[in-house]
């Protein structure tokens, strides 16, 4: 119950711009993926000088209050210490209320271990993703390799399976919309209908393509061409995705309907909540407002591993951000605390 209060007192704060420091971490702890996928080059990074697990040690003892942490990657599971990683964060924060973590499901042995170990941990809520982008064929497609559409789906049944009697850990897909899928929506939960009979588009969580020079590295990708097929698209999700009182379902609705306001012009259509709300430290160290805006704000290892001291050293990024002077996004690492932010400005 504390850590519920602590969690939304701090959501209440940041829809008044009173928050001392983010709430939210987005933590890539590898660069390291065992997938091609077509929409992201990852994979294509070299992972030399990524943190050590006495590093991030160093790095949650500084900064402990965080009530929402996303571990992601890369592949988060090809870290051989990623349980000791999330040990150390459930050891120093105290407060942490939600740990989320999205996989490529592709070693599905390897993570379902690793998922059971860190249910062992004092984590009080775990919602995992398994990226599943289409049918079969699409879906190998994107994902550059055969085979890891089947890898995918048995490892979020056997994840959802273990679910039913952890009442900590929730499990869903997350579907990327990209021009590579766009369209293809009903026809992905039909095929999936003939594996998981009960499966709806309540099992889903949506993300949007998006282009960037420091996580992704794709932004040469081209990709507005698609923003016709893609407006269909959502106008479809948006009234097959009926809320419910279940929070997640809300936000998630919320983004949905929030996306044809983005692609009219790419800018937020909320207040972004990027270093007030939430901050990116990337795999080398590098602390960023947000994994979109390619403005670096320091290396914790320059600043004795302390994320405070290093986002108080350069405030011009947030003078940016403030004015609106970055890119642009609506990618959920960055829109679900906009919207959590906004609450008072948004109409239901």
């Amino acid at each position: 119950m504390y850590r519920t209060m602590i969690f939304l007192k701090n959501i209440l704060l940041s829809n008044f711009n009173m928050l001392d420091f983010p709430y939210i971490l987005n933590f890539a702890v590898t660069y390291r993926c065992n997938l091609k996928c077509k929409m992201c080059n990852i994979w294509k990074q070299k992972c030399n000088n990524e943190l050590e697990l006495s590093e991030i040690d160093k790095i949650f003892q500084n900064q402990s209050n965080f009530s929402w942490i996303r571990l992601t990657g890369g592949e988060i599971f090809l870290r051989d210490d990623i349980v000791e990683i999330v040990d150390i964060i459930s050891s120093y924060n105290k407060d942490l209320f939600l740990l989320t973590t999205p996989t490529n499901g592709y070693c599905k042995n390897l993570i379902i271990k690793k998922v059971k170990e860190i249910m062992d941990l004092n984590i009080p809520k775990y919602i995992i993703t398994v990226s599943l982008d289409g049918t079969e064929e699409i879906h190998d497609f994107i994902r550059g390799t055969k085979g890891s559409w089947r890898n995918c789906v048995n490892t979020y049944k056997e994840l959802k399976r273990f679910s039913e009697n952890e009442s900590r850990l929730e499990v869903y897909f997350g579907y990327t919309i990209s021009p590579y899928n766009v369209g293809y929506f009903e026809k992905t939960l039909l095929s999936l209908k003939k594996e998981i009979p009960e499966i709806t588009i309540k099992d889903f969580h949506f993300n949007l393509f998006h282009t960037s020079k420091n996580y992704y590295f794709n932004y040469n990708k081209k990709y507005k061409f698609y923003y016709p097929s893609l407006r269909r698209e959502i106008k479809r999700l948006s009234y097959l995705y009926n809320t419910t009182t279940n929070p997640i379902s809300i936000i998630e609705k919320k983004y949905l309907s929030l996306i044809p306001q983005y692609l009219q012009n790419e800018k937020l259509p909320l207040q972004c909540k990027a270093i007030q709300s939430s901050i990116f430290l990337d795999p080398k160290g590098n602390l960023y407002p947000c994994t979109i805006f390619n403005n670096k704000i320091g290396n914790v290892r320059d600043f004795g591993y302390d994320l405070r001291k290093t986002l108080r050293s350069d405030k011009s990024v947030k003078y940016a951000i403030d004015r609106k002077l970055c890119s642009g996004c609506w990618t959920p690492c960055e829109a679900h605390q906009a919207i959590l932010g906004n609450l008072f400005k948004i109409r239901t």
